[in-house]
């Protein structure tokens, strides 16, 4: 509740209030309760007297309502008048909460728009226009509402069980360029960690067993581990011979490398890494050095991140809609 529903809790207040608002609500109650404990009571009472009555009501069904908002997007495309385009988002209410704040990213070939949005049973539906044909939509990409979401780890997450990873390298074609990189990275991720090195395993010698019950970190070329060909999780990326799409789009450069973090298809209670790269060179500009701060995913161009970003749960990105002919 702390750390979770209560921070959104007042984030949600601060977007329905208003910075200026919410930001003298704050003071005034770091004021009077700077030294001495407050309870929920008081605090919903503050709110009601320097914000207002339906603030507090909000608030209080954010405390009051068990589990997460859970939210069923349908978005559409359509083409309009005068070459405009119109994005259509219907998002029921889910039963139980307030009114719903969060913010819609539209992207086209010149832009990208971010528009606050609300979310309640009076008003499901909202359309958007756009002079430009959208590529790409993005629901809740502020992470303004926590959603529940089952591809919710990231790079962090390594260090929840270090004791129990093992590094998986391909051996189909570079096998022992593949075992070099691989006893790289190793060193350079106990380095970063406590100096304890995973243990290293051929992709031909992973037991289902120690695949379900360790946490993987999945090395290769593209056509060198076969775990690349096993599946993802459900996520938008496909391997083909040095390339790979990811989120619509392929990379076929010999320097570009894709980052992943998934749950692990032997057992979902575990993690699952994946340095893919388009050549024996863009795995080893990859590994070179830990990179501390990488969210859910990450595309590299030589040794340079360039795009990164966390899983959203389905149907809150769209790729190239489409309903948009």
């Amino acid at each position: 509740m702390v750390r979770i529903k209560g921070t959104y809790a007042l984030h949600q207040l601060r977007l329905e209030l208003g910075n200026q608002k919410f930001l003298k609500l704050m003071r005034t109650i770091h004021d009077q309760y700077a030294k001495h404990p407050i309870t929920n009571a008081q605090i919903l009472s503050m709110i009601s007297e320097y914000g207002d009555a339906d603030a507090a009501g909000m608030v209080q069904r954010w405390i009051s309502t068990e589990g997460l908002p859970d939210l069923h997007p349908a978005i559409r495309v359509v083409p309009g008048a005068n070459d405009t385009w119109s994005v259509h988002l219907t998002v029921p209410s889910p039963k139980g909460w307030p009114t719903l704040y969060t913010h819609v990213v539209v992207e086209t070939d010149s832009a990208r728009h971010v528009r606050p949005i609300t979310i309640d049973a009076a008003s499901p539906d909202t359309t958007l226009t756009f002079d430009e044909r959208p590529t790409k939509i993005e629901l809740n990409a502020l992470n303004d509402i926590p959603v529940a979401n089952d591809n919710f780890y990231v790079w962090g997450n390594l260090t929840d069980d270090f004791h129990h990873t093992l590094i998986v390298y391909g051996t189909a074609r570079e096998d022992e360029a593949n075992h070099t990189l691989a006893r790289r990275w190793q060193e350079t991720v106990a380095n970063a960690y406590i100096e304890i090195l995973p243990p290293l395993v051929k992709d031909s010698e992973l037991t289902t067993e120690d695949a379900a019950t360790h946490d993987l970190i999945v090395t290769g070329t593209l056509n060198d581990n076969a775990l690349f060909r096993d599946g993802l999780g459900g996520l938008p990326v496909t391997f083909g011979r040095n390339h790979f799409t990811w989120q619509g789009r392929t990379y076929a450069d010999p320097d570009d490398g894709l980052f992943l973090v998934v749950p692990n298809p032997y057992n979902h209670d575990r993690v699952m890494y994946v340095l893919a790269a388009n050549s024996a060179l863009e795995l080893w500009e990859m590994t070179k050095r830990y990179e501390r701060n990488i969210p859910s995913w990450a595309i590299y161009h030589g040794d340079k991140i360039v795009a990164r970003g966390y899983h959203a749960p389905a149907g809150f990105i769209i790729d190239h809609p489409s309903d948009a002919p």
